[in-house]
């Protein structure tokens, strides 16, 4: 049950949604943000709430912002901790693009997160024929074992089921038992105070009336019959809470029939006396941050247990909210306690229960037969409020443990063990979650690691993992830990360990005993690396799966106080198309420049680049694919030296026959000022000469009030900066480092304060070579007025490169506080870089030894050899056998694999 926690995410927060929202919905004129408390603010932001809300006004494009949880909305002595009353929803501006919105706002030091709204679905499948081949009415209670259970416990009318749907018919003859507020009776007054006026039977909150009635969507009534249809009344069929009743919490608009207040429910029912919730509606792979507060919230705060289904996609799928942390995840099967053929899989998949063929209450009155994981939950839940009646003194996560624990094993049925670790610990057993007193629940609450670069994680590093188990149940004892790598794309070394004793919510971790995990060589970066983990102690058996994943082909790397998001593809500040893979470029946390990256062009027919081309769409070239994955190496004069292989895609028109190495290179500063190190290394792959190349870095700078920005020249540091005219607060610009001749082009984006716009919405290849190739620079822009909207270009123009030769261009970017700031960054960036040009990284060290041959044969295929001994002779090759020497001969090899040149 305790998911989330354990399997290990590295992944920046944007990447986590971007993934997920490729193949769902959002809502695309909504941001919800949660802002850090006001103690959390330090010198650089504005302190207070109010201050942090106007400085959103005046940066996103919205119209208008909202507090989600307003005071008297949450009522919990613990709500500091959760941090709910300082979540906000942001409506934008038709037109608005909600990913440009995103990655202004995720750089804001004092906003925790800022995600998309998301648009989840119900769970439901139709009551088509094909799909429901007959059975006989409630079969599934003997299934579960109701009848037995309901011996020794049957809830009663205190316990409270949150039915967290499309709203309830409160009027069928099986759904009287509705769980009453008697507090605020219907007379137009809000009796309670709770800020819901006349709430009595439940609330709507997404058509905002107290009728949460399914008018609607129906989905809702058939879930509340099977968890709580009235039992034992001599009507209908019978709900599997027994004496429970239900709260109704309508979340899906009447014309629309769309989810739009879904995690908005879960706080209306943890709020209103539910013990448990159920939630029969998600998404696949939709993790986001905002709902995993949500859940916290009603799991750690008020102590409701909440289940949610699976899905209904037949795949290894992770659905949310069912795969959040704190999460009862409840898959399906069909009355033989096979897998469903049209029920999701997955490793977070907690227990199961049927959902084929379920006899429940029909919307419209009467009795139906559905199919859906949404009705294998509501048993679940059901039976929750009976373990919760019976086992009072057990907290919300016992209670969901304990329902796990005594699931029966159904593997060895039909073919389930095809799906060996992903349909959970078994099929839900009734009578067992009340009966059983015995079995503890060992559970990995937390994953801690460190990797050769901290919580990087990149092919064959070397992790040390420290796990923390938690025992939630009873006490546990001799119990025998083994941990294995289930995806084998990893080695586990110490993969034993041994747990003499630990008692109800005792924690044990391997600190002493860390495990040592390799990753392998060929790992892919944004692979999962996934670890099964095995208990067995005295009569008692479990599993678990836990994963970390390696760093995906982008990450952020920062110099000083300047940060971009770097990509294996060449890709600077986000990964894709509208903003979506990484943070852009910022300076003390705040954005510089959205779109960013590298132009490569003889003329106009052969250019290459991954810049801009269309400013209103948002969208980019994607000329570049990678050859080798980026990542950090520790074995240069640099802090940080991320590496990557990149060409021209195969099937670009375009393409000249080119190979570029790419090095982003960052040190630690100690002042205010920031500098990245862009070296491409490009390396001519064809049979002839290559004249008249052209490459620059392009950066679309946003400083400040972007309508207002100035680009200019210093003419002592030999450097293009932009500035905002406004405030004189902020700095940025690119110089070149490398020995060729300057290309710069200050372009004004827009004619704003009297200036004359150099593009339009769309930026072609011809102009990107215009400006990459004017013979006459153009060194200022936004000169007019205020200022303007203004982009930088910079590089090194009129490359020659003889066949299967290289040249190296380095551009630094530089962000600052003022210009004395960048000429600062600057010539720190110019002592740095000749350093570490002087003292190339090894990957290997190999010596010839007295009177012998040394036999210098590193892993890959070819590499640069250098004597470092004397002046350094360049020659490439497979292998080399060093001469007879009477002294030591050392020969050092740069780590980037390049192709084979003349001996020199």
């Amino acid at each position: 049950m305790v998911k989330g926690s354990v399997s290990v995410i590295i992944l920046l927060l944007l990447h986590q949604l971007v993934a997920a929202h490729q193949s769902a919905k959002f809502h695309a004129d909504i941001i919800v943000i949660k802002l850090n408390p006001p103690s959390a603010s330090n010198g650089r932001i504005a302190s207070g709430t109010s201050a942090s809300l106007d400085q959103i006004s005046q940066i996103v494009d919205a119209e208008g912002i909202t507090q989600v949880f307003p005071p008297g909305s949450i009522t919990n002595a613990r709500l500091a901790d959760t941090g709910l009353q300082y979540i906000y929803k942001l409506k934008l501006r038709p037109g608005a693009n909600v990913w440009r919105e995103l990655a202004k706002l995720n750089k804001l030091a004092f906003v925790r997160y800022a995600e998309p709204y998301l648009q989840n679905h119900l769970l439901f499948v139709p009551n088509d024929p094909q799909a429901r081949p007959g059975g006989g009415l409630q079969d599934y209670l003997t299934v579960i074992r109701a009848y037995d259970g309901w011996q020794i416990d049957q809830s009663d009318s205190s316990m409270i089921i949150g039915i967290v749907d499309t709203g309830v018919n409160m009027k069928h003859e099986d759904l009287a038992n509705v769980a009453y507020n008697h507090a605020d009776p219907i007379n137009g007054k809000d009796d309670d105070g709770d800020g819901y006026i006349d709430n009595f039977r439940g609330w709507d909150l997404a058509d905002a009336d107290n009728d949460p009635t399914a008018d609607g969507h129906p989905h809702g009534t058939p879930v509340a019959g099977v968890s709580s249809a009235t039992t034992n009344n001599g009507v209908g069929m019978a709900g599997v809470g027994f004496k429970s009743k239900y709260l109704p919490v309508k979340i899906a608009e009447t014309a629309s029939q769309l989810l739009t207040h879904d995690y908005e429910g879960i706080i209306y029912a943890a709020n209103h006396g539910c013990k448990v919730i159920n939630l029969s509606w998600g998404a696949a792979g939709e993790y986001w941050q905002y709902g995993q507060d949500i859940i916290n919230y009603a799991v750690l705060e008020k102590d409701v247990v909440v289940v949610a289904a699976a899905g209904n996609t037949p795949g290894e799928l992770d659905f949310y909210p069912a795969s959040f942390d704190h999460v009862l995840s409840v898959g399906a099967t069909d009355i033989d306690d096979r897998l469903a053929s049209w029920a999701t899989y997955s490793h977070k998949i907690d227990l199961m229960a049927p959902g084929n063929n379920v006899y429940t209450t029909k919307n419209n009155g009467g009795y139906e037969k559905t199919t859906g994981s949404s009705f294998a939950s509501p048993m679940v839940a059901g039976a929750a409020a009976l373990v919760r009646a019976h086992f009072p003194e057990l907290s919300a996560i016992q209670v969901m443990e304990q329902l796990r624990i005594t699931s029966d094993d159904i593997y060895a049925i039909g073919n389930n063990m095809e799906y060996k670790g992903k349909l959970g610990h078994g099929r839900l057993n009734v009578y067992r979650a009340l009966s059983d007193i015995i079995t503890p629940s060992i559970r990995i609450s937390a994953v801690e690691y460190q990797g050769n670069h901290d919580q990087l994680v990149f092919a064959g590093d070397t992790l040390r993992v420290v796990l923390t188990f938690t025992n939630y149940l009873r006490k546990a004892e001799n119990v025998s830990v083994t941990i294995g790598n289930a995806s084998n794309n990893a080695t586990v070394d110490n993969e034993q360990i041994y747990i003499e004793s630990l008692g109800a919510f005792q924690q044990y971790k391997n600190v002493e005993q860390p495990l040592a995990i390799v990753v392998g060589s060929h790992v892919a970066p944004g692979e999962k690396l996934l670890f099964r983990v095995d208990f067995l102690g005295n009569s008692y058996t479990d599993f678990q799966y836990i994963s970390i994943e390696t760093t995906p082909p982008y990450f952020e790397i920062s110099g000083g106080e300047l940060t971009a998001t770097i990509a294996s593809d060449g890709d600077i500040g986000f990964d894709d198309n509208h903003f979506e893979k990484g943070k852009g470029l910022s300076f003390n946390h705040q954005l510089l420049a959205v779109h960013s990256g590298l132009i490569i062009g003889r003329d106009a027919k052969h250019l290459m680049n991954n810049v801009v081309n269309d400013l209103g769409l948002l969208t980019r070239d994607n000329d570049f694919v990678s050859e080798n994955d980026l990542k950090l190496y520790n074995n240069a004069r640099a802090d940080f030296d991320a590496r990557s292989v990149f060409r021209p895609a195969a099937s670009l028109p375009s393409a000249l026959n080119l190979k570029i190495e790419q090095k982003v290179l960052a040190w630690h500063e100690v002042g205010q000022e920031g500098s990245l190190i862009f070296e491409y290394r490009i390396i001519n792959t064809g049979d002839s000469a290559i004249s008249k190349l052209n490459a620059a870095l392009f950066a679309d700078w946003d400083l400040g009030d972007f309508t207002s920005n100035r680009m200019a020249w210093d003419s002592l540091g030999h450097f293009g900066y932009a500035f905002d005219n406004t405030s004189h607060g902020m700095y940025a610009g690119m110089a070149l480092l490398t020995d060729q001749q300057t290309t710069s082009y200050a372009i004004d984006k827009a004619s704003l304060h009297g200036n004359t716009a150099d593009i339009d919405s769309l930026f072609t290849d011809q102009l990107k070579f215009q400006f990459l190739k004017s013979s006459v620079p153009k060194n200022q822009a936004g000169t007019q007025g205020t200022g303007n909207d203004i982009a930088q270009l910079l590089g090194a123009r009129e490359i020659y490169i003889e066949p299967k030769q290289s040249a190296k261009v380095a551009i630094v970017m530089l962000a600052a506080g003022s210009l004395d700031g960048l000429r600062t960054a600057l010539q720190r960036a110019k002592t740095r870089y000749a350093d570490y040009a002087a003292h190339p990284p090894l990957a290997e060290t190999f010596y010839a030894c007295l009177g012998e041959n040394a036999i210098i044969d590193p892993a890959g295929v070819h590499y640069d050899f250098l004597q470092t001994h004397r002046v350094p002779r360049c020659f490439i090759a497979e292998q080399v056998t060093s001469p007879r020497r009477c002294t030591k001969i050392r020969y050092s090899m740069p780590s980037i694999k390049t192709v084979p040149m003349p001996v020199r």
